[in-house]
């Protein structure tokens, strides 16, 4: 038996990301896809808000969504690995900050996956090619 797929919501330590888990709930049962949540924090403790932490995870909760929480100095390898492993065959985050950025490096590696960012209104808005962008509701 097959693995369901997997829409992945990636989230930072701002509990303003619950707008991205939100999004990703929406595009997850347009799919019958299971819904995931991942951070990957720094190593350094110190650096992170637990609160906001801990508030996602309960919004993670009332959505359906695990969370998973990784530690890490490389990021892209932890997303890169999650993707690969799991399914996952739509990525949401929130808005991309540059073109060298994670996102971007993600995309141009998983072509077959739906890349898809959450502006500030909680709008999600699918990503082709790096940049071409069509919005979804």
């Amino acid at each position: 038996m097959q693995k369901r797929p997997v829409t992945l919501a990636c989230v930072t330590d701002q509990m303003n990301c619950e707008r991205i888990i939100r999004a990703a709930r929406r595009l997850a049962d347009v799919d019958d896809s299971a819904l995931c949540v991942i951070n990957v924090s720094d190593p350094d403790l110190s650096k992170q808000d637990s609160q906001s932490i801990e508030y996602l995870f309960s919004v993670s909760k009332k959505h359906d969504a695990v969370m998973n929480v990784f530690y890490s100095d490389n990021p892209y390898k932890v997303l890169a690995n999650f993707i690969k492993e799991n399914r996952v065959v739509t990525v949401v985050t929130g808005m991309p900050q540059g073109e060298n950025s994670i996102l971007s490096r993600l995309t141009a590696r998983f072509i077959a996956t739906d890349f898809f960012a959450v502006d500030q209104n909680g709008a999600a808005v699918q990503l082709f090619d790096n940049s071409t962008k069509t919005t979804i509701a």
